[in-house]
């Protein structure tokens, strides 16, 4: 007799996603580091994972463009990575489980929307 295919889980793809390892990207305006709008549903994923994931940290990088003084641009990114912190320390976050990183040079000539951001990696 003909074999007869194994029974496909429907659940299984929403469960690959699900197990998947968000990651969210928080934009500021030109020269300024004050969260914008939507701060807390651009990271509400990551906020999730860190819930139900113990062990995991949050890596925060501030990203600048090139233009400008570089010890201000430094410390643009570097606000805003502590503006997206305090986001998510209000959102439940332990101090502890934020890794702040270095601010990096974004270059090329990508849209100048990109140089103004805070990347949230789940590591």
């Amino acid at each position: 007799p003909p074999s007869t295919p194994a029974p496909v889980d429907a659940k299984a793809p929403a469960a690959a996603a699900a197990a998947a390892v968000p990651s969210a990207n928080v934009y500021f305006g030109l020269d300024k580091f004050k969260l914008p709008l939507g701060t807390k549903k651009t990271l509400a994923e990551v906020v999730a994972y860190l819930k139900n994931n113990a062990g995991a940290k949050v890596h925060l990088s501030g990203y600048h463009d090139p233009s400008g003084g570089a010890a201000h641009n430094d410390a643009l990114a570097q606000n805003r990575a502590r503006a997206v912190r305090g986001a998510l320390q209000l959102m439940g976050v332990a101090r502890e489980r934020i890794v702040m990183e270095k601010p990096t040079i974004t270059t090329g000539s990508g849209d100048p929307k990109e140089a103004r951001r805070v990347e949230a990696r789940i590591k």
